[in-house]
């Protein structure tokens, strides 16, 4: 197996910042923290923003790691790093280029240079090309014979992978026909040489956006070996979309900076591309094919994707990457069975299908291939998706609440009144809905018009499973706003003045007035989920929008999903597996609320984390370190693994909040939901920018 990592366009938008240390540092973590580590990287031009040896100083610290690694990189020209044979300056640019990256081969055409070279890695060649000189947005008659020589039959490799700048067809908008399909006679000819060579892949970059484009007889007819481009951007600022020119590419990315792994087994002449934003998360998979890979039977699909679609039924939808599949069979298997069965065969064409007659909180497992004459394609990947639970109703509307009037605070200090300890035996009882004005109502306030403009409900509700439930649904029929916290945590904030995390004054009006029974609902999953106990409370402050309103209406309804429990038996159903308790505690009735090392993590914690119930391993623990400039926020993933973890996934969130303002945490952008691959989640960001920050990272299994 070969590794090989692809990049483009790193460099910054001003002298003062030629290369965008921040992110292009932060690929550079993602790729050394890959296992295994890639064999090379490959840079598709731009990489500084200007040919100055200062600027050049910049990318080569930051890309310094990957040398330190074993890991050599290769670049070819942009034409911001402007190497073009044409410039009075090619003799000293030579020059320079020979010495600093005195790695790069100098096996090219001896007037380019050293910008065009090919450099074979264990099993797969890569080809540089210069797509600037000797005319700008060509690869020249001279390049054009030269690649004919060094790739196809006429390389040893199973895999020949071909670079350039300038993308064949142009894809960012103000980028129209910035590309080789400047001189389309010019770029038809290059790829005619791709295309009968069976080169594997084309990378470029100028973009400033990620895109994937199969490139076969749809283009031209002559084409009949399909053909992926893709082009990178890996810290350049990115456009903010596709321009209109056709054909569009098959997948695009505009508002991620990105990087992608290729993996290349010479034993299949097959491979897999696997595009990753700057924090580690995939945003695109794609099949590869080499030299000598076996034809006739179709291209695999890819991109899988179940969802549940309620209690009964998964819809799965994927990518045809095929033009010859006569049909496609789709193959599930149900969460702790071992046997897959083929449940349906479809058409050609066909992209998406629904399985319906499921059992309700059940997880099944989903994947396809395409099959023709020739024979049986590779299977996808597998996904997977867990049909929902008939829903618990934990809070009906019309329940019976502890409320009190807005005449003066809550409780002292003024939100305790929020958590579950607070003791409400004092507040009145009644049932929902509240209100006054239009009705009916359960319990009406009388006494509220020119009286007091907030209400203040409390309710407690029980559940014998926490750790079971997967899905919140709160409903509500309002006028004219309220917030909603559970367990002390605030879960919505609809109409109501104030930051999220803040409690408004008793005194407090909505901001404006709405219809009376106005309809909400809001569902809450993962890492939004809040934390769920035996005994929990939903506490509502209610506000109206002024002490003259007319009306006033609040009900609330609250309902939970369970989730299947993972593979394995829970005999006393405490949300702990079986197997996990005997192997980590030595017994099945430990207590998920115990905590025998003291490390203030219950036992149901350390099963959701991966930690040691009996050793105060704080596994959840967040390290920051500086690195060229950067500041890289490393927080270590675990993956579910063992008999105890069967079919589940470990995911991971990263969250932050400045010190200096109140303690209102949000999501890292990227990091809000990270499966866990056993290397760390590296977030890089620049050093002193505004308040100092903290992060948390939170955990869970699903």
């Amino acid at each position: 197996m070969t590794r090989i990592v692809t990049m483009a366009d790193s460099r910054g938008g001003s002298s003062a910042e030629p290369v965008n240390v921040p992110v292009l540092s932060n690929i550079v973590a993602c790729v050394l923290a890959l296992e295994p580590l890639p064999d090379a990287v490959m840079m598709a031009g731009d990489a500084v923003l200007s040919w100055t040896e200062s600027n050049w100083a910049v990318y080569l610290q930051v890309m310094q790691p990957l040398l330190d690694n074993g890991i050599p990189y290769y670049n070819c020209v942009g034409n911001h790093d402007f190497f073009r044979v044409a410039d009075p300056y090619d003799s000293y640019k030579g020059t320079f280029w020979a010495e600093t990256f005195y790695w790069f081969p100098d096996n090219g055409p001896s007037e380019m240079h050293g910008s065009v070279y090919y450099v074979d890695i264990k099993d797969v060649r890569i080809i540089t090309l210069n797509s600037l000189s000797p005319s700008i947005r060509r690869i020249g008659p001279d390049q054009r014979e030269w690649l004919r020589s060094v790739s196809g039959t006429n390389a040893p490799t199973a895999f020949d992978i071909v670079m350039q700048h300038y993308p064949p067809y142009s894809n960012g908008v103000g980028h129209e026909y910035e590309g080789l399909d400047y001189s389309s006679s010019s770029r038809d000819a290059f790829w005619q040489i791709l295309n009968d060579h069976k080169v594997t892949l084309n990378l470029c970059g100028h973009d400033h956006l990620y895109t994937r484009r199969m490139v076969d007889t749809r283009y031209d007819p002559r084409w009949t070996h399909r053909l992926p481009v893709i082009s990178n951007v890996s810290g350049a600022t990115r456009l903010d979309d596709l321009n209109a020119l056709e054909p569009q590419p098959d997948v695009a990315i505009t508002d991620r900076h990105n990087f992608t792994v290729l993996d290349l087994d010479p034993a299949t002449a097959t491979g897999t591309g696997t595009t990753y934003d700057e924090h580690g998360t995939i945003l695109d998979v794609f099949p590869l094919q080499g030299k000598h890979a076996a034809s006739g039977a179709p291209q695999p699909p890819t991109n899988l994707a179940a969802e549940q679609q309620g209690s009964s039924s998964v819809r799965t939808t994927w990518t045809d990457n095929a033009d010859d599949e006569h049909s496609f069979k789709i193959d599930r298997r149900r969460s702790g069975q071992p046997d897959w069965i083929r449940i349906v065969e479809l058409g050609p064409d066909t992209t998406s299908h629904t399985d319906t007659g499921l059992p309700a909180a059940t997880r099944f497992y989903y994947k396809v291939k395409a099959w023709n004459p020739a024979g049986n394609s590779p299977y996808s990947a597998v996904s997977d998706a867990t049909t929902h639970a008939e829903p618990d109703a934990a809070l009906a509307y019309g329940a019976t609440w502890r409320y009190r009037r807005g005449t003066g605070p809550p409780s002292s200090p003024a939100t305790a009144w929020r958590t579950r300890a607070f003791d409400d035996g004092a507040w009145e009882t009644g049932p929902a809905a509240f209100g006054y004005g239009d009705g009916p109502y359960g319990t009406t306030l009388g006494d509220m018009q020119q009286g007091y403009t907030t209400l203040f409900l409390r309710h407690i509700f029980t559940l014998e499973l926490p750790a079971a439930h997967s899905t919140l649904q709160l409903s509500t029929l309002y006028d004219d706003g309220f917030i909603v916290w559970i367990n002390g945590c605030e879960v919505a904030r609809i109409n109501a003045p104030g930051a999220v995390g803040t409690q408004p004054a008793y005194d407090a009006t909505a901001p404006e007035a709405l219809a009376d029974g106005t309809p909400w609902t809001q569902t809450y999953t993962g890492s939004a989920l809040p934390g769920l106990h035996t005994n929990n409370v939903v506490a509502v402050m209610v506000l109206n929008v002024g002490p003259n309103s007319s009306d006033l209406t609040f009900d609330l309804a609250l309902t939970l999903s369970s989730d299947p429990l993972p593979d394995g038996t829970d005999a006393d159903q405490d949300g702990l597996n079986d197997l996990w308790e005997e192997s980590e505690l030595q017994s099945t009735g430990a207590a998920p609320e115990a905590d025998p090392d003291a490390d203030g993590r219950p036992n149901i914690e350390e099963y959701i984390i991966g930690g040691d119930p009996q050793i105060p391993d704080r596994v959840l623990a967040v390290e920051t370190v500086f690195s060229n400039g950067a500041v890289l926020v490393q927080v270590p993933t675990h993956l579910a693994t063992g008999p105890a973890y069967a079919d589940r996934t470990r995911c991971y969130a990263l969250d932050q909040c400045t010190l200096a303002g109140p303690d209102a945490w949000s999501v890292v952008p990227g990091c809000q939901r990270i499966e866990a691959t056993g290397n760390p989640v590296i977030y890089a960001l620049p050093a002193a920018t505004g308040a100092p920050l903290r992060f948390r990272a939170r955990c869970w299994l699903e």
